[in-house]
This record gives structure tokens, C-alpha cells and sequence, in this order.
């Protein structure tokens, strides 16, 4: 028990150093991550883009070091990066923990909205660009301050960031395999889309809805073969980005 005091006491002695270690490596670093982010925002800009975080490798000492078992490299820095379908990166951000983004926009959009509205900073507004994001970065508020750019989100989206909208759709054991249900908004500028696959899915959008929807190849255990399930536009337009 001592032993693991002395060691909690040191770790909490020496963190100011290890923090000012930290920005020294960024500082020296910072040359060489300026000269790739200019070289990024060269390449030419696509329709449609994705937000992913990828990690990079490290196992040094590092505040900032983050371990996530979901990732095929499981221990380093986490990068938020805008790509396009090539997976050529436009712009990087270095996740740094909650001062990564401004107060005010983390207020506003939470985390993950106000880092899309960092990424998306850098997109020319002259013409229409199709964001595509996971549930981390999706929302309302966001989705209005991005349309506003001209920019589409199409994203899954948590239950409490709809509004309470959510809660006049059926219940997963009343929807059969490949069901769908939307509710879109007055303006029109927004549209929620539950699809029922195995479990239930709950997809975002600004651009897309239901119609024209499809039919995709699913796996039936009872039958023990893939077949066809009715599949909406939301769906397959983000399956595909």
C-alpha cells in the first residue's frame, strides 16, 4: 500500500514536467505537422468526405497517450481526421483532451460537434459538400451550423441528441427486419430515419431520407443464407462513404 502511494506521489509531482515535456515534443514537431497540413489542403477537394479517428502509434511518455482496445493500434495519440473516399487526408486535428476545442463551441456542439465544425473550417463554401460521421460527432445543432456552410451531414446519431423525437418511434420488437420509419423537421433541414436490420439503427441527415430506397444482402441465421432486405437511401448513401 506505501509502495503504491509513493508511486501515485511521484506520478503527481512530476506531471507538470511530463506536460512540459509533452509541448516540447509537439513544438519540435510542430515545423514538420505545419508542413503537412499546407500539403493537405493543396490536394483536391471531393464531394463527399468522412470524419475517422485513427490512432497513432506511440508508447513513450505522453499525458495525452491514450489506450483503446477497439483499435487496430491500441496505445499512441488519437488523430480526428477529414478524408475523402480515397482516404487521402484533407486536415488533421490531434486530440489533446478537453481543451482540443474552444469552450464556447464545446457548449455549443459538444465535443465531437465542435471538432467537425473545426475540421469542416477549412472546406470552400461555394459548393456542396457531403460530410458522413459516426454518432460521436453528429447532433442537431451541429447539423444546422454545418448546412449553414453548405455542408450535408449524414451521420449515426445518439438517441439524446434528437430532440425527443425518438421517442414517438415504435419499439424495436414492433418493427420487422428491414422497416423503416423518419421524421423530418418542419424546415425540412433535417430528417431522423430508424431502420430496423437485426437491431434497430438510428441515422441523421440533412440531405438524405428514406426514399428512393433499396433492397442490400443480409444474413438470415434461419434460412443460413444472405438475403434480401429493404434498405433506406440514409442507409446506403452512409454505408457507402
Amino acid at each position: 500500500m506505501q509502495k503504491s502511494k509513493n508511486c501515485l506521489y511521484k506520478v503527481m509531482v512530476n506531471f507538470p514536467i511530463l506536460m512540459i515535456q509533452t509541448l516540447k515534443i509537439f513544438q519540435k514537431a510542430l515545423l514538420i505537422l505545419e508542413v503537412f497540413r499546407n500539403a493537405c489542403l493543396k490536394l483536391p477537394r471531393t464531394e463527399c468526405l468522412s470524419i475517422d479517428e485513427p490512432m497513432m502509434p506511440f508508447s513513450g511518455r505522453c499525458p495525452m497517450r491514450q489506450y483503446l482496445p477497439s483499435k487496430p493500434n491500441h496505445v499512441g495519440l488519437k488523430k480526428i481526421v477529414l478524408a475523402a473516399p480515397d482516404r487521402l487526408v484533407w486536415i488533421f486535428l490531434i486530440y489533446t483532451g478537453a481543451d482540443t476545442v474552444p469552450v464556447e463551441d464545446k457548449q455549443l456542439y459538444g465535443l465531437g460537434g465542435a471538432v467537425a465544425k473545426h475540421l469542416v473550417g477549412t472546406i470552400p463554401t461555394g459548393k456542396v459538400t457531403h460530410l458522413f460521421t459516426d454518432r460521436y460527432f453528429a447532433g442537431l445543432a451541429i447539423l444546422d451550423y454545418l448546412v449553414s456552410r453548405n455542408v450535408y451531414l449524414t451521420g449515426n446519431v445518439m438517441t439524446n441528441r434528437t430532440n425527443g423525437v425518438t421517442e414517438s418511434f415504435p419499439k424495436d420488437t414492433c418493427m420487422e427486419r428491414g422497416s423503416s420509419v423518419s421524421r423530418r423537421r418542419e424546415d425540412r433541414k433535417a430528417c431522423l430515419v430508424k431502420w430496423k436490420d437485426k437491431t434497430s439503427v438510428l441515422l441523421l441527415s440533412s440531405a438524405f431520407g428514406i426514399k428512393p430506397d433499396g433492397n442490400c444482402k443480409r444474413w438470415a441465421k434461419e434460412q443460413r443464407q444472405r438475403v434480401d432486405v429493404r434498405q433506406p437511401a440514409i442507409v446506403r448513401s452512409y454505408n457507402t462513404y
